[in-house]
């Protein structure tokens, strides 16, 4: 049962923030609205929110700003705040000068080379990771060097690894370092059960100093692996098993090899091992076109490599790299499922060129669908009604069970009327809510072979989704199958998959829209993950029997967790279908646990019981890599600048408020999102208070001003916070013309018994180093410490 929130629309957000600006006539573009600013808790999964859906309205906004910019000063300078536009001509006088009359102060210098070094850490988080790693040595991008023992291979290579019996078998474009041959013999040596090995990629351009976009992989997946070649461009032969490389080939016989291997193993009873290191470097080669845009960059003097990121990302959310799932080959597949004896085929989804398998069901089995309701006829009946009308599946071979933990009267009236119609069995039991013993209700009197738990506001919107779960289910070595939810009345992502990470189970790509191809994709094509949602998860009832049921000690969360932790302790492989697409109304469920502090004390305390089950698996998954991010939503690497390290508390200093009066009033643009203490992800944290938004200075060079957040209880006495500094992509897209505006985030953590309880004015000051100038403006946003 899950409990995560309605999606936010970042996008309309700050479009109707431009539209209430104009109106009004007397603030510059680009602030945001504090009121509208306390509906922003509803993001806090999301710690970094340049993935947010203002990048699709980019265009949109741009034509916006420039229509405010040309506008703006007519607007300060007309009838409405003659006294704003006032400020603004000096600070324009100050900010718009020639730098060149005098030289600049070496402070300011100081401070806009920090700014600057600063900005390029945070948008190329992968260099930091492997500089700290101590694969480079600094972080300016630059190479390297070349060495020597470097292979550069361009399709087809096999490449004996000296003193060894282990070959590297390739078929890439790219480059193999100096590094991976000690690196393969050390781990097979640890390792020497495995008949191959795959390792983790990444992408260069020009040198081995521009690294980008890691392919950071997960353990030996066969639902993943028969979807595509994730396995990548190279992998680890021994010499027992180099009868079975072929001498030379393209991708499909690369693809093909990574098959028989994995049938192999199977036949001997070998394991097939993933070594979490960065084994092939793949050589990013742009068009004629993408080399015109990097050439702009370079003359422009824009961050270089930043804007081959952005290409190249652009390419791989159309599914570049995705091999191994195309059309070409079809003939590759159907040839493994004969040789394995499996009876089924390929069909082609609605994305670009990916086809899935899908399993022949032969003797259609039966499914019961156990869905446990109470007080919700209408919702049951939308779900009911979408199954019957919309489900591609023989209507003899499902039965509903229905589960009721004490409607009201009146509503199990509706209820006992709607079994009439939809001929369910109703299971009428007065308790306090409990999913857990809910479903094991259900079945218990279940008919079917196969058991299908749906949460009541599931709606059906797709006619081949039980066909496609029903023959994964079926597949000896699968345990729980999950299916791709949408939020509904629209496409964006409400799972695709469970996660553990370091906060605890998760939800990946969770409000993100569903219109791109996500990390090799995670949700476009078939993987094994370590856990799917109960709102709609098909298992065997005698594997659903084997490992218990759902645990009734947890009543409402990670119960579905649990049950998908005993799957893979049992020896199964839980599997997510991407192309069975369901809605979930989600918000029609139980209220958010996370709206109030006890709910999210409950939460933290279910989590702690599941970790006490199973030990193993506290911040482990053998399906998401080490690498990639703990404390989030989106498939980024495991680099977390101080504005993301949640422990990590700001510096403060007590300062005089007479130094408040003295400053330049509301002339910065300061927005606040959040305000509040910071939930905890493990209950022995001390408590924190949380601020987070942006700032800046319009027309001004943002990279010479020392930012302070201002928090002041009373008249008096002031504390002065350092903030941690934030690069947030959003802002960069709806101020594309503000000077220096990368960083214009903003992060504060401080101890809340540091702070005296009560209501907390919260400000911002930006000190000009080059003239001194000081500017002050105040948020209508508060704090409150209780």
């Amino acid at each position: 049962m899950s409990g995560e929130q309605h999606p936010y629309d970042w996008a309309a957000y700050y479009k109707a923030a431009y539209k209430k600006e104009v109106k009004q006539n007397s603030v510059l573009a680009g602030k945001l609205s504090d009121a509208e600013a306390r509906t922003m808790d509803l993001t806090f999964r999301i710690e970094r929110i340049q993935n947010n859906s203002a990048w699709k309205l980019y265009t949109n906004t741009n034509r916006v700003y420039h229509a405010v910019g040309r506008r703006i000063k007519k607007l300060i300078l007309g009838k409405q705040d003659e006294q704003q536009a006032k400020k603004l001509s000096v600070i324009e006088q100050d900010y718009t000068s020639d730098s060149t009359k005098s030289p600049m102060k070496e402070e300011a210098i100081k401070k806009i080379q920090e700014y600057e070094k600063e900005r390029f850490r945070q948008k190329h988080p992968y260099l930091q990771m492997i500089q700290q790693q101590g694969e480079i040595e600094n972080n300016t991008c630059n190479p390297r060097g070349a060495d020597k023992s470097d292979v550069y291979v361009n399709g087809w290579s096999v490449i004996k690894v000296e003193d060894s019996d282990l070959s590297l078998v390739v078929c890439g474009k790219g480059c193999i370092d100096v590094t991976v041959g000690e690196k393969v013999k050390s781990w097979f040596s640890k390792n020497q059960t495995c008949i191959f090995a795959y390792g983790d990629e990444d992408y260069y351009w020009n040198n081995l100093g521009n690294r980008m976009h890691p392919w950071f992989k997960p353990d030996y997946s066969p639902d993943t692996l028969l979807s595509f070649g994730y396995m990548g461009h190279l992998i680890v032969v021994p010499s027992a098993y180099m009868d079975l490389v072929p001498e030379n080939g393209k991708y499909t016989s690369f693809y093909d090899l990574c098959l028989r291997l994995e049938e192999k193993a199977k036949q001997i009873n070998r394991e097939i091992g993933h070594m979490e290191e960065v084994l092939f470097h793949n050589q990013y080669e742009t068009d004629e076109e993408k080399s015109r845009v990097i050439s702009q960059a370079i003359e422009s003097g824009a961050d270089v490599l930043e804007t081959v990121e952005r290409l190249l990302q652009e390419e791989l959310e159309q599914g570049y790299g995705m091999e191994g799932c195309g059309a070409s080959y079809i003939e590759t597949k159907e040839a493994a499922f004969q040789r394995r004896g499996i009876k089924a085929h390929l069909e082609k989804g609605l994305w670009r060129d990916i086809y899935s398998v899908v399993y022949d069901l032969g003797n259609v089995p039966m499914v019961s669908v156990v869905i446990p309701s109470k007080d919700h006829p209408e919702i049951l009946e939308q779900c009911l009604s979408s199954f019957c009308e919309k489900t591609e599946y023989h209507s003899e071979q499902y039965e509903f069970i229905v589960v009721d933990n004490g409607s009201n009267a009146e509503n199990k009236k509706k209820l006992e009327d709607l079994q009439q119609k939809y001929n369910f069995r109703y299971i009428y039991h007065p308790m306090e809510f409990n999913f857990s013993a809910m479903c094991n209700m259900g079945v218990a009197q279940a008919k079917g072979e196969y058991i299908l738990l749906l949460n009541d506001d599931i709606e059906i919107i797709q006619k081949d989704w039980l066909r496609v779960m029903v023959g994964q289910a079926m597949q000896p070595h699968v345990g729980a199958v999950g299916a791709k939810l949408w939020y509904a009345g629209g496409e964006s992502i409400q799972h695709t998959g469970i996660t553990n990470l370091d906060i605890g189970p998760s939800h990946k790509l969770i409000t993100f829209p569903d219109d791109r191809n996500y990390y090799y994709g995670h949700n476009q094509v078939t993987y094994d993950m370590l856990g799917v949602t109960a709102a709609c998860l098909l298992v065997k009832k005698s594997k659903y029997e084997e490992v218990g049921g759902l645990d009734e000690s947890m009543k409402v969360a990670y119960n579905d967790v649990d049950f998908c932790f005993k799957m893979i302790e049992a020896g199964y492989y839980n599997v997510l279908r991407n192309d069975a697409v369901l809605y979930h109304h989600e918000s029609l469920s139980r209220g958010l646990d996370e709206e109030d502090e006890s709910k999210w004390d409950r939460l933290l305390r279910e989590k702690e019981n599941l970790y006490a089950k199973h030990p193993q698996m506290q911040s482990k998954d053998v399906f998401y890599h080490k690498n990639l991010i703990d404390n989030a939503s989106n498939y980024v690497c495991n680099f977390k600048f101080s504005y993301e390290n949640n422990l990590k508390e700001t510096e403060y200093y007590v300062e005089n408020a007479g130094e408040l009066a003295e400053m330049c009033q509301d002339v910065m643009q300061f927005t606040v999102d959040r305000a509040e203490k910071q939930h905890k992800i493990h209950r022995e944290e001390p408590d924190i208070m949380h601020i987070m938004g942006w700032s800046y200075i319009p027309g001004a060079d943002n990279a010479r001003f020392q930012r302070n957040v201002v928090l002041q209880r009373e008249e008096g006495s002031f504390y002065k916070v350092t903030p941690f500094p934030w690069s947030r992509k959003d802002v960069e897209a709806i101020l594309p013309h503000e000077n220096n505006i990368s960083l214009a985030g903003f992060v504060v953590r401080i101890k809340k018994e540091n702070l005296q309880k009560g209501i907390w004015r919260i400000g911002m000051m930006a000190t000009d180093l080059e003239s001194g100038k000081k500017l002050l403006t105040w948020s209508k946003k508060t704090m409150e410490v209780r």
